[in-house]
């Protein structure tokens, strides 16, 4: 009904059309509730209901059509309800600030890379190569920088700190790479047994939905624009994500992993609260199609 009625009155396609699309913006749930704090808003929506049953697994069907229509408009919509000259250039202020995007052509660039390599790229190879590395020995170390660059993998500190410029085994010891990758290696052997097969794919695809949105909020897509690019990432995302734990331990991973592990991270609670809270979207939207 919602999706009707969305289409009947406005030109613009801000709700997803298909039950893919649904779980594929349901991706970029931490950030809406970080903004709008919906999971507050879908509480106090539905209080009466839920003092009266508490349990929502045996509300009428037409009360749980309602809530799910509710969590879609809540945490789907493509311009998470913050349209407008203000949100417009705080969107522009941050996809410049932390992307580098200021059009639409360097949009797509970013979603590009974010669809085809992320962060992932570079910790799967360090986390497949991390029982090689140990030691830290510059053979080891130079092997693998050159296995990353046959992989056209980008390692950020070697490009910053010496571009495609060689370096001599001492200035490798004594670059930020080296500082770099002893921590990664840490992290890689701390999070052995809670990765997940595919590793940190969640990670990049929910700031993949997250950058888009951003990117159609600022104008520099359009809807059908936006659409076209969250599709794109439909074929990965339902061969490899089944639940909801499993997609969390994945991003919350890859999170610490390129932000490093940072007890203040409001993003963590929120992804707890999407996990646990009842009337929080991924209760109700299941992986299993």
């Amino acid at each position: 009904m919602t999706n009707l009625l969305g289409n009947i009155f406005s030109k613009k396609i801000k709700l997803p059309r298909t039950k893919p699309e649904e779980l594929l913006m349901l991706m970029g749930a931490m950030y809406v509730e970080e903004s709008n704090s919906a999971l507050e808003n879908i509480e106090e929506l539905y209080e009466k209901e839920l003092e009266i049953n508490r349990e929502i697994s045996s509300w009428r069907e037409s009360e749980y059509i309602g809530l799910k229509f509710d969590l879609i408009d809540e945490f789907c919509a493509l311009d998470m309800h913050m349209s407008g000259g203000k949100y417009k250039r705080s969107a522009k202020e941050l996809l410049e600030e932390w992307w580098e995007v200021v059009d639409k052509d360097s949009a797509i660039e970013t979603l590009d890379w974010l669809r085809e390599e992320g962060n992932r790229e570079y910790f799967h190879m360090l986390y497949e190569n991390r029982e090689k590395l140990k030691g830290l020995k510059v053979e080891a170390l130079r092997e693998f920088i050159k296995n990353c660059y046959k992989r056209e993998i980008w390692i950020e500190s070697i490009e910053e700190e010496f571009g495609d410029e060689s370096f001599t085994d001492e200035e490798l010891m004594r670059s930020k790479f080296y500082e770099e990758i002893e921590e990664h290696l840490l992290f890689c052997e701390g999070v052995e047994g809670m990765l997940p097969e595919f590793g940190i794919l969640a990670w990049d695809m929910a700031r993949y939905i997250h950058v888009t949105r951003l990117c159609y909020i600022a104008g520099y897509m359009t809807d059908e624009d936006s659409w076209n690019e969250i599709n794109k990432i439909a074929p990965v995302c339902l061969a490899h994500f089944k639940d909801w734990d499993s997609f969390t331990r994945s991003y919350i991973i890859g999170r610490n992993f390129w932000n490093g592990s940072d007890p203040e991270d409001d993003i963590m609670d929120i992804c707890r609260a999407l996990n646990e809270s009842r009337t929080s979207p991924w209760k109700h939207f299941s992986w299993r199609i």
